[in-house]
């Protein structure tokens, strides 16, 4: 790729985007994002003001996301306000896709089951 060191009129693009904000740097005017404080004390009332944020920033990436959290957003104001959580539900299930991707057709459901419950049992005894 030939650069110019002309400054580039385009988007910034999502992955430079999320950057830009865990970073704190502006290249872009960036709507202001609940601090932390705010789901530290299970508040989910500053989410539709951010959302709203989002959506009139102009930069697809966020209001593509905005759009994403507003069609589940009673969901999303559960998760922020609830204590409960389901990391360990999403991690077995992703446990359970990826070995069925690695056996894909080469065995039955018992070694599949097997391997699960190894797996399982690995996890517990690593993370304790």
């Amino acid at each position: 790729m030939i650069t110019t060191g002309q400054p580039d009129d385009r988007h910034p693009s999502p992955r430079r985007s999320v950057g830009a904000v865990i970073r704190s740097e502006e290249p872009t005017p960036r709507p202001d994002v609940p601090g932390a404080s705010a789901i530290d004390a299970r508040d989910g009332t500053p989410l539709p003001g951010w959302l709203d944020q989002l959506t009139t920033s102009g930069l697809p990436p966020l209001v593509g996301i905005a759009t994403a959290l507003r069609e589940d957003q009673h969901a999303v104001c559960q998760g922020i306000t609830t204590h409960y959580n389901s990391g360990v539900n999403e991690g077995r299930i992703t446990d359970v896709k990826l070995q069925k991707r690695i056996m894909a057709g080469r065995a039955g459901v018992p070694l599949l089951r097997h391997r699960v419950v190894l797996i399982a049992h690995l996890r517990r005894r690593y993370t304790a």
